[in-house]
């Protein structure tokens, strides 16, 4: 009967696993949401390591990139299996981000399961694979393209399993010293997948980590030995290891949220994001469940209610302490114990879940406000959905719990009707899912093309040769072609434009056509808006939009229409080079050895100002000579350099490279040492005798 019961939830989830992400592996492309598209020449540009500066951030004229985090992983990726394996990119995004994904879950989510509840059976790993990798909440983030969020969800229960060995083998030896000392490679490990889950995303890992802390103050008392243990030895780790890109943020002091604006900061944005009500959070709704369109939330979906009904009945088995002097006896009164505390703190996990992901909604509507003004690092959680990773967890916890001692009654009954607990909540999860079951979500999930007015274009740029910036009116497409050479700017956040009239309007400015020439800005498009996702209004594709633009930029006179179609392309007059003279004193040739460093071959009859069309940033400086000259802030928020006269090479750097390339090295360092510490104690654990 056990192995009838087995197969089939195997059967049943693999069935439902195949029938939500089908269309990722046998589609063409997974285009949709936030999931970027890069054409194969941009991708060729990739290194093994991001820049410290990237041409292609800040709007196109250059910046630091804020998820320098993430884009490792996505560099070293691109770097490793499609340009030096020369895989195909849709293969290796399907592998090792979207099937990632998948296999993460699972494996993550049973693996806690396992280390809770030691007797847990296959159907129940099952079930909890089930209930945490197919949540409306995850199924929203993935359909979005989220796909770092995704990867440090599908990790956050694999650390907290390992915290809680940490945990668990620390702290019940707290007075054998040499014990503890020789069980800190639980600590490591620890540390070493907490360090995978930063790099995916901070703020997954800064929850996971609130999970952590709940564990020990609910399972232990609060001392300084498990501090240390527990939390100090696997953060360090943890830090070091992402030293790549940490150790500049606290050098440079360069906070990513200051560069995104006072709408990632403020309080009137939390409150804009708090799109979870109390009652959306407890039933593990995702508010903007099915359609995910932004700003959009749903009323709630009554048969999601039972959700929280069935994980919280597990307080219902809570069992009574009996114990004796029968050793066997005592053993199962402090297996019956730790069950208990257990299911206590799933139950708190998921109340603290609840209410935190519900942001400034009531109750409690000014707890959040608070926590986000004064707890440190709470400021990144403007999107307060966050912490439905909290109730998935619990929820993937406690259910299979719940359905396992419904069995265990209902066989005391019958035979014939052990199935039933199984079989009703797999039927009622497809039930509350089903937009997904039957193909009805967007985003990644749909089946798309990438338009061949795109490829046209890209083809055409890709053509052309020297420097310039094509600036998308009034954002660029999903398919935009970018590259080092031909970066791309969005009209909108460029001319503090947030509708049609206004950008109509910049254009007309007296200065406009200078404005653009200084940007180095040869082309403007308008793009095809291929899936509606640009020119809207109500959420909906308006046509009129976009004819009003194209209309307002045919009377500008310096604009030559070049390129008719689905996407319209205009010439501007003149667009400056990446580096070119102030005044048109002397001559400038200039490479790119990477986008934080250049060499330029400079020749002046006399002192000149060497103008570099990226937005200005102190730590650039230019060295020829044996002398350092920094960057002066020029014209349209750009970079200068006042350069002595004659014929030489000039080294334009972006200095605070140098500490990320110790950041490198402190990681790989750490890495090394850490490969060769676990790899001694698996060489030592294997010379020990039976």
């Amino acid at each position: 009967m056990k192995n009838k019961l087995n197969f089939f939830s195997l059967l049943s989830v693999s069935l439902i696993f195949l029938t939500l992400f089908k269309n990722w592996f046998i589609g063409q492309e997974i285009i949709g949401g936030d999931w970027p598209y890069f054409f194969n020449e941009t991708l060729k540009e990739f290194t093994l390591f991001p820049p410290a500066w990237s041409v292609l951030h800040g709007n196109g004229l250059g910046g630091t990139i804020t998820t320098y985090f993430l884009d490792q992983y996505l560099y070293s990726i691109v770097f490793v299996f499609t340009n030096t394996l020369h895989l195909s990119w849709i293969f290796t995004y399907k592998v090792f981000w979207f099937g990632l994904f998948i296999v993460l879950s699972i494996f993550s989510s049973t693996y806690l399961l396992k280390t809770i509840f030691s007797q847990a059976k296959i159907w129940q790993m099952l079930l909890t694979a089930l209930i945490f990798t197919t949540n409306t909440y995850i199924l929203m983030v993935v359909g979005g393209g989220q796909m770092g969020v995704a990867l440090a969800y599908s990790i956050a229960p694999f650390v907290l399993a390992s915290f809680i060995k940490v945990t668990d083998v620390i702290l019940s030896s707290s007075r054998n010293i040499k014990y503890q000392i020789s069980s800190i490679k639980y600590a490591i490990i620890a540390g070493l997948i907490l360090a995978v889950q930063i790099m995916f995303d901070p703020r997954i890992a800064y929850v996971t980590m609130g999970s952590v802390a709940l564990y020990y103050i609910v399972q232990y008392r609060w001392s300084s030995i498990g501090l240390f243990w527990v939390f100090v030895i696997p953060g360090a780790v943890a830090a070091l290891l992402n030293a790549f890109w940490l150790l500049p943020l606290l050098a440079l002091r360069n906070n990513p949220l200051v560069q995104l604006g006072s709408a990632y900061t403020s309080i009137g944005s939390v409150k804009f994001f708090s799109f979870a009500d109390f009652s959306h959070a407890l039933a593990l709704l995702q508010p903007n469940w099915p359609e995910n369109l932004f700003g959009k939330t749903y009323f709630l979906q009554p048969e999601f209610l039972a959700l929280p009904i069935l994980a919280f009945t597990a307080l219902l088995f809570i069992k009574k302490l009996r114990v004796t002097s029968d050793g066997l006896k005592m053993i199962n009164a402090q297996q019956i114990a730790r069950n208990n505390i257990t299911i206590l703190y799933f139950v708190m996990l998921a109340l603290v879940g609840v209410f935190l992901a519900k942001g400034t909604n009531p109750p409690g509507a000014g707890v959040f406000t608070w926590m986000f003004e004064h707890v440190p690092g709470f400021v990144i959680f403007r999107d307060p959905t966050k912490f439905y990773i909290l109730i998935a967890i619990s929820y993937s916890m406690l259910i299979p719990y719940v359905l396992n001692n419904f069995i265990d009654r209902v066989t005391v009954l019958s035979k014939k009707i052990v199935w039933l607990p199984v079989i009703a909540f797999i039927i009622y999860w497809i039930i509350t899912i089903r937009p997904a079951v039957v193909g009805n979500l967007d985003g990644t999930f749909a089946d798309r093309r990438v338009p061949e007015e795109y490829v046209q274009l890209k083809d055409w740029l890709v053509a052309q040769k020297t420097f310039f910036r094509a600036f998308w009116v009034p954002r660029q497409h999903r398919f935009t072609f970018v590259s080092q050479l031909h970066p791309s700017i969005e009209a909108g956040p460029l001319l503090g434009a947030t509708d049609s009239a206004s950008l109509v309007k910049a254009f007309s400015q007296s200065d406009a056509s200078r404005h653009l020439e200084y940007l180095g800005i040869q082309y403007i498009i308008v793009p095809y808006d291929a899936y509606g996702e640009i020119f809207q209004e109500d959420r909906r594709y308006n046509p009129a939009k976009r004819a009003y633009i194209e209309q307002a930029l045919d009377s500008i006179a310096w604009l030559k229409k070049v390129k008719t179609g689905e996407v319209t392309v205009y010439k501007t007059p003149v667009a400056k080079d990446h580096f070119w003279t102030k005044d048109g004193k002397g001559m400038v040739a200039w490479n790119m050895l990477s986008g934080d460093r250049y060499m330029v071959d400079v020749s002046l009859n006399a002192p000149g100002e060497l103008m570099f069309s990226e937005a200005f940033r102190p730590g650039w400086q230019a060295s020829t000579g044996g002398k350092s000259i920094p960057a002066q802030e020029a014209e349209y928020g750009l970079m200068s350099f006042a350069l002595p006269k004659g014929t030489y090479t000039a080294e334009i750097e972006f200095t605070p490279r140098r500490i990320y390339l110790i950041g490198r090295v402190v990681s790989l360092m750490t890495m090394l040492i850490v490969g060769l510490y676990l790899v001694i104690q698996l060489i030592i654990k294997r010379k020990k005798p039976l």
